[in-house]
């Protein structure tokens, strides 16, 4: 992937999680209810997270920016020096990256807590924001680019190992 599609991709991401929260806050303005979208499967209820992801660090604003700040960076840092050369890790890397900076948005500009509104209601999981799937997928993405990286090496020196053997 490209540095202008990684930008694009990116972009366009941050762009969406805005807009989703933007409509949450508006949507929510004046109710507390939740709406159903599937019901039984989920609908939007507007919470505000002060922490990170099942509200761990609460409170620990400075902590959370600083972290997240340093982390953005790191991905920044992985996606321009392409020191993971694949797809899967390149779209990974972005969404990641997307929601990172999304989540830091909202963190910055609404004093520490960040707009979650996606409720799943066939399990009690945390409620949840698009920057939030953003960052999850990324990171099963970066987890999946692992794993096949691993079974190529290990297919590398298995060739390796019965190529020796031949030769012997």
């Amino acid at each position: 992937m490209s540095l202008i599609v990684a930008t694009i991709v990116s972009v366009l991401m941050i762009a969406v999680d805005r807009i989703t929260k933007a409509w949450a806050v508006g949507a929510f303005a004046d109710r507390v209810e939740s709406i159903p979208v599937i019901r039984g499967i989920f609908s939007f209820y507007y919470v505000e997270n002060d922490g990170a992801g099942f509200s761990i660090l609460s409170g620990r604003t400075i902590f959370l920016i600083v972290f997240s700040s340093l982390a953005m960076l790191f991905v920044l840092y992985l996606i321009v020096s392409r020191k993971l050369k694949s797809p899967v890790a390149d779209w990974g890397l972005c969404l990641i990256l997307s929601g990172g900076i999304g989540n830091l948005i909202d963190r910055i500009s609404r004093g520490g807590r960040v707009v979650d509104f996606i409720k799943t209601d066939f399990i009690d999981f945390p409620i949840f924001n698009v920057a939030d799937i953003c960052v999850t997928v990324g990171a099963g993405l970066i987890i999946l680019y692992f794993i096949i990286d691993a079974v190529k090496d290990a297919r590398k020196k298995r060739t390796e190992k019965e190529n020796k053997n031949e030769q012997s």
